[in-house]
Formats: structure tokens, sequence, C-alpha cells
């Protein structure tokens, strides 16, 4: 489903943000869909395919992409408009042959069908050979609240599938979502019948962590069609 526009122009984002003296290098593609052909090349190599490390039943590790997310159907999403942003976050405070990444896309769009659009976070993911105490997802929803801030958004929404796989577990999902750092909160207005809707209030100003900008390339961006054909989240 084509997101409503939220980002005047697409662009590009790269910086880096300290906390705890941990390190993290933040990618954010703005309105991907109004960038070039390479650019959204890039997003689908960066974004899609990445290999999560689970456990099966018997507890052995096994190699799943993230919530099934190839690189072909990213790219889609990014020619279709689906998403407002995407974000990637790689602690590079790690050892030699260590890593431990986050990734995430913002969708703005009325799911609730209030008239006025949320601000939506989809497709949390962290890759990780050495899990570090500081999580790059906690980082890159900080981010994601920085953008909420900057269009004068005052709440993020997310959505937990009710449905438990091997390597989805719901309960435990919705009850660490609940805990800090992250302080989401379960939603009752917003209907869904397969999904436990959460969302949280955006904090009005940054706290904690300190940012450093490399670069910023900007290409102006398109209004957006309306079609109705929901992102998985």
């Amino acid at each position: 489903m084509p997101a409503e526009p939220l980002f005047a122009a697409s662009e590009v984002r790269q910086f880096t943000i300290t906390d705890s003296g941990v390190t993290f290098a933040v990618t954010l593609w703005l309105n991907p869909q109004g960038l070039s052909e390479l650019e959204q090349e890039q997003i689908s190599k960066e974004y899609g395919d990445r290999q999560r490390i689970y456990k099966d039943e018997t507890g052995k590790p096994i190699l799943k992409t993230c919530l099934g997310l190839s690189e072909s159907e990213v790219l889609q999403h990014v020619k279709d408009g689906d998403y407002t942003a995407v974000g990637i976050v790689k602690n590079t405070s790690m050892t030699e042959g260590t890593y431990d990444e986050g990734s995430g896309s913002l969708q703005y769009y009325d799911w609730c069908e209030s008239s006025t659009p949320q601000l939506w976070v989809n497709d949390l993911c962290r890759i990780t050979n050495a899990k570090h105490e500081r999580s790059p997802v906690h980082i890159l929803l900080k981010v994601f609240e920085a953008l909420a801030r900057e269009k004068h958004i005052m709440f993020l929404y997310l959505s937990v599938d009710n449905e438990a796989t091997v390597d989805h577990n719901p309960a435990k999902l919705i009850a660490h979502y609940n805990e800090i750092p992250y302080n989401f909160t379960e939603e009752q207005i917003c209907p869904s019948a397969n999904s436990t809707i959460m969302y949280k209030e955006v904090p009005s100003k940054a706290g904690g962590a300190r940012r450093t900008k490399k670069r910023r390339r900007r290409v102006r961006g398109t209004p957006k069609t309306r079609v109705r054909n929901k992102l998985h989240s």
C-alpha cells in the first residue's frame, strides 16, 4: 500500500550516533520511491535477504531471512511507494569478525481508518553473531522518533502478528516492546483482527545519544497514488 506523502524530497542521510561509548553508523533512505534506480537497488541489497540466526524446536540454530523479505520484494515495495523511510543501523564498535545490526522501515498511512495517517514502524529486525548490550534496534527507533519530531508527529505505531511460529513469539515480543527503553503500549482503538497494535508517544526532545552528520543527498520527490494492498509488518 503506497504511503501518504510525508517528506517533500527523496534523500539519503548517513551519520553516526554515539551512545554510552558505543558508535553506530546510521543510513536512512527517505521517500525512497523518488531515489535513483542505483540507490533503490542498494536499498534492496542492504534491506532484503537479511539472514538472522533462529533456533528451531530442538534448539538447533538455523538461518532464516528477516520477516521473509527478499531483495526483489523490497525493491518492489520501494518502487510501489510503500516505504516512507527505510533505516539500517550498524554497531561499528564490534570486534573483527562480529556484527550487530538493526533494520526497519516507516510507513505513513491511515491503517486505523481515523481520517488522519499514522506513522508505522515496520519490519524491525536484528541480525547479529555477538549481541551487544546496546541494541541497534533501540537506536533505530530513536532515529525514527527524531524523524517523527521533525514532522511534528506525536506517536509511533507498530503491529505484532498474533500468529506464533518457530521464529516469532508474539507474547514475548509484545512484552519486550512494553519494557524500557521501548515503552510501547497496546492500542485498543485501532482495529485489527490478526495483530496486536501498539503505540508510543514520541518524546518532545531527544536525549542520551550524540549524533554526527556525515552527508545528505536530496532528490525532489513526487506525489504517490493510493492503492489498496497492505504492507506486512
